[in-house]
């Protein structure tokens, strides 16, 4: 599917606490993502905050804000601050497909849900080559790899 300048923003929210590493990394799949019209909030708490330097006002956009709470809490604060019409939760240790947001967005639009999120993961331990994949059933979701509008 192509988007045209009529599709709808999309806003990545990304929680985090304490692990700049991986927030580097859920930045970066976040610039790659195919889906052209976006903006991240990386929502971050913790003693080591580092999300700042992440911010742009370039396009894609990425705005921050620190603040404690919840991951819970977090999520709703950037929900609150959320300027596109969908919304796309990025773990910051989480592996995102470059046209995960495309894939969702799309479904979204062709359903006519408010909500998806995928039913099958795969799962890696970090530091080895084991993995395994968990799959739900199709009413079953991973949190993690919601959108919703």
């Amino acid at each position: 599917m192509t988007f045209t300048s009529s599709a709808p923003l999309v806003s990545v929210l990304i929680p985090t606490k304490d692990r700049p590493e991986y927030l580097s990394q859920a930045v970066r799949q976040f610039r790659a993502q195919t889906y052209p019209f976006k903006e991240a909030i990386i929502i971050e708490d913790g003693d080591r905050p580092s999300g700042e330097r992440h911010q742009s006002d370039a396009t894609p956009i990425v705005r921050y804000v620190y603040f404690k709470g919840t991951t819970g809490v977090k999520l709703n604060k950037a929900i609150a601050m959320a300027g596109g019409e969908i919304c796309v939760r990025f773990d910051d240790d989480d592996w995102q497909h470059p046209d995960r947001i495309s894939r969702q967005v799309r479904q979204i639009m062709e359903s006519g849900k408010a909500v998806v999120a995928l039913s099958s993961t795969i799962f890696f331990r970090e530091g080895s080559e084991e993995c395994f994949q968990w799959t739900g059933l199709p009413w079953q979701a991973c949190g993690a790899t919601i959108a919703f509008k």
